[in-house]
């Protein structure tokens, strides 16, 4: 991080401090909702979720079942039964693998 940031003309801190204003998220939860899209991308085309996790860089399934439910309030089985239409239509607002407040 130090040669981006001396290259921009700023110290590490201020460059950290600079990308939150500007995207609203630290550069690693940037990085890891990157990871999250591309793994719900995946599972949307039919992936497994030990595959979706792989593909989008998780070190395993349950790094990517953490933060799919963070990001989205719900695991990503449950995500993949809801676009393949094996749910009812109201699937979301019942299911008890979805992460409650």
């Amino acid at each position: 991080m130090t040669r981006p940031c001396a290259a921009a003309g700023l110290d590490k801190h201020r460059a950290l401090r600079s990308f939150t204003a500007a995207f609203g998220l630290t550069p690693m939860r940037y990085l890891a909702s990157l990871r999250v899209e591309a793994a719900r991308e995946a599972l949307a085309t039919g992936a497994s979720c030990a595959d979706a996790a792989w593909a989008a860089g998780f070190s395993d399934q349950a790094h990517l079942t953490r933060a799919f439910k963070e990001r989205l309030g719900m695991t990503p089985g449950f995500y993949q039964r809801a676009i393949a239409g094996a749910e009812p239509a109201n699937a979301l607002a019942s299911s008890p693998e979805q992460v409650r407040p």
